[in-house]
């Protein structure tokens, strides 16, 4: 049986600064900044899942934003933190060519077998000079390396042990825009400035199977911030820009 959310809470507190959560907060403040003069903005969740709970914390800040979102898997229609929602592909995004304030999405592009493709439909979606802010697992930290190099069958064995869950799926992972510099060579294939990149520890959910292994993964996020272990960092935020048009 995978430990408690509230074990969880107390082995992370435990080894404070663990950085669970400075990603999550510098992506809601850097949301809240780029739609800081817009009146009523339009935002974009690629991939939004069943929950949005990054736009959840922004919309406490801005109530008044529009978001929309869609996913390939049908939960998403559960989303209550989305005002349009639809089911589809990221190679396919059904809204229209310029109308979104702010694109977001999180640990979407580890599981995308043709990322080029998907940033070109972010870009079709942006307004000119607005902003694509993201996030990913980095390729680079050992538990991701660990990841790349087995099936996706234990993938969904270890997804279905930590969730309790037998029937826990878990979508392919193919890593192609999962490290700083395939991000950064993106960025400049696809006429994007990048605005900012860092990497950041995290949680590991997956080890929630036992006190020891989350203990584990909570003691190497202590030591990841030390400057020889910061570009293996479990979290790669990133922000994208598309240029004000000429």
């Amino acid at each position: 049986m995978p430990i408690s959310y509230e074990t969880n809470i107390k082995i992370a507190a435990l080894l404070k600064p663990c950085g669970n959560h400075k990603w999550h907060d510098d992506a809601v403040a850097r949301a809240i900044e780029e739609i800081a003069e817009i009146e009523k903005p339009v935002i974009l969740d690629a991939g939004c899942g069943a929950v949005s709970w990054i736009l959840h914390r922004i919309r406490e800040k801005r109530p008044d934003i529009h978001v929309l979102g869609f996913d390939v898997d049908e939960q998403c229609l559960q989303n209550k933190d989305i005002d349009e929602v639809k089911v589809a592909s990221i190679y396919d995004i059904p809204f229209e060519s310029e109308s979104i304030d702010l694109a977001m999405s999180g640990y979407v592009l580890e599981h995308l077998d043709d990322p080029d493709a998907a940033l070109q439909e972010i870009w079709r979606v942006l307004k000119p000079g607005a902003a694509f802010i993201a996030w990913a697992p980095n390729k680079l930290n050992p538990a991701m390396v660990v990841s790349s190099m087995t099936s996706h069958k234990f993938h969904v064995f270890v997804r279905r042990l930590v969730a309790g869950d037998e029937n826990a799926d878990n979508a392919p992972t193919y890593y192609k825009l999962s490290t700083v510099a395939a991000i950064k060579a993106a960025a400049k294939r696809h006429g994007f400035k990048l605005e900012y990149i860092d990497t950041y520890s995290s949680a590991y959910e997956y080890f929630r199977m036992t006190k020891i292994t989350y203990f584990l993964a909570c003691l190497a996020n202590k030591i990841m911030p030390l400057w020889p272990f910061r570009h293996f960092r479990l979290t790669i935020l990133f922000v994208l820009r598309k240029p004000e048009a000429e």
